[in-house]
């Protein structure tokens, strides 16, 4: 049997925009998930979240793992690191159509982004990801 793993950032930002905009916290309203850099000419929209891929492996059999980072920007340094509070406490329940289960990486933050001066955490997590048989 031949399978590959897909790349578990879309169904990551599906799963958060859902389980955020379901959220009734003020300081998530308007909140962009989204796998794209940070636009940082002004005005653009926060607070912000921005899932990538640090690295991916596998194993030779049915095991796929994937490193993958969160980051947030918000104007305001708590609910910044609020909303990485949540984005980690969501993920960590997360099954996707990629991902079978989440086990939590690392934290860092808040701290300032070099770009923008605004408050930035960031979370890290491992992917399990669910293999898919090439026919």
């Amino acid at each position: 049997m031949t399978v590959l793993f897909s790349d578990p950032r879309p169904s990551i930002r599906d799963f958060l925009r859902a389980a955020l905009a379901a959220r009734e916290e003020a300081f998530l309203v308007g909140v962009i998930v989204s796998t794209k850099d940070l636009p940082v000419a002004d005005g653009s929209p926060r607070p912000y979240v921005r899932v990538s891929t640090d690295t991916r492996g596998r194993d030779a059999r049915l095991n796929g793992t994937a490193s993958v980072r969160v980051q947030v920007w918000h104007p305001d340094e708590g609910y910044c690191e609020r909303i990485a509070d949540l984005c980690e406490a969501l993920l960590l329940t997360a099954s996707t159509a990629t991902v079978r289960a989440v086990s939590p990486g690392y934290r860092l933050g808040p701290v300032s982004d070099p770009d923008t001066g605004e408050p930035l955490s960031s979370l890290t997590i491992t992917a399990r990801l669910r293999p898919v048989t090439l026919t």
